[in-house]
């Protein structure tokens, strides 16, 4: 198996030919965007919306959530031409949640995995810290 996949990374579109089990990976991917990635999951929208950040204050990740997406914001030193481009790294994914848990698939179809409780009081846990809504 052979698949063309594209991507647009830190403003420059980039193409790249994938096969074998990472081009079935990147299909799989694709074909499920817009599915639970579990059983019994349902989209965050509606029910995650707006800013999360460090509950604590000070630097650490922050989450928006909108229409059933979300938005990760991490500290990090993200180089371009040998040279530091940025502070932080963002990534998007879709957004389910169930179980007193939110899940996020990335779009980009990598496994990172960013487990997120949802505790009683409405901050999120995460292996980051604990978020608090922000904002809208």
């Amino acid at each position: 198996m052979k698949l063309t996949v594209c991507a647009l990374i830190s403003g420059v579109l980039v193409f790249a030919t994938v096969t074998g089990n990472a081009a079935k990976a990147a299909e799989q991917s694709a074909q499920r965007a817009g599915q639970a990635p579990k059983p019994g999951l349902i989209s965050c929208a509606g029910k995650f919306e707006g800013r999360y950040e460090s509950a604590a204050g000070g630097p650490g990740p922050r989450i928006v959530f909108r229409s059933g997406k979300a938005t990760l914001r991490e500290p990090d030193v993200v180089m371009k031409d040998g040279k530091m481009a940025a502070l932080f790294s963002e990534k998007e994914a879709e957004c389910w949640t169930g179980g007193g848990k939110i899940y996020l698939r990335w779009l980009d179809g990598s496994q990172y995995d960013f487990p997120i409780d949802i505790n009683d009081d409405g901050t999120l846990d995460t292996p980051d810290g604990e978020l608090k809504k922000k904002g809208g």
